[in-house]
């Protein structure tokens, strides 16, 4: 099966799962066999569809990745509890502008929750880290 998988990826399509990198661009894609057939995944929405519904830890995790939802390097925003099917987090959203100095950067602590059926629901708590504060560990 493993020959079916074209590995040759468009690098004027610079998209795909969890982009960045710095100096160059990188970028994840998930492929996909199933009954003899190849699907490359490379689109949050695609990733999100292929999940499901939420059954473990792990693919809670990932579906807030895929919202732009990371772990903080501190206690305060990398907590979770599980109960009656749904994950409550406390986790770190990262701004998404692009100040004239990455020293002004932010972050915002945020408590989601995920339900089995990925029903997903945020609540700012407050801010978790910015400027030089956002690269201290």
């Amino acid at each position: 099966l493993k020959k079916m998988i074209n590995t040759k990826i468009d690098p004027i399509k610079i998209t795909g799962l969890f982009e960045g990198g710095h100096p160059g661009f990188r970028a994840n894609y998930l492929i996909v066999i199933e009954k003899d057939k190849v699907e490359y995944i490379d689109s949050m929405e695609g990733l999100r569809d292929f999940i499901g519904s939420i059954d473990n830890l792990e693919e809670a995790i990932l579906f807030a990745k895929s919202y732009g939802y990371v772990m903080g390097s501190k206690l305060t925003g990398r907590m979770y509890k599980f109960s009656n099917g749904t994950y409550t987090f406390h986790l770190v959203k990262y701004s998404d502008s692009y100040p004239e100095s990455m020293f002004r950067l932010k972050a915002e602590l945020i408590e989601l929750t995920i339900t089995a059926d990925a029903y997903i629901k945020s609540k700012r708590i407050g801010i978790y880290c910015k400027e030089e504060d956002c690269f201290r560990f």
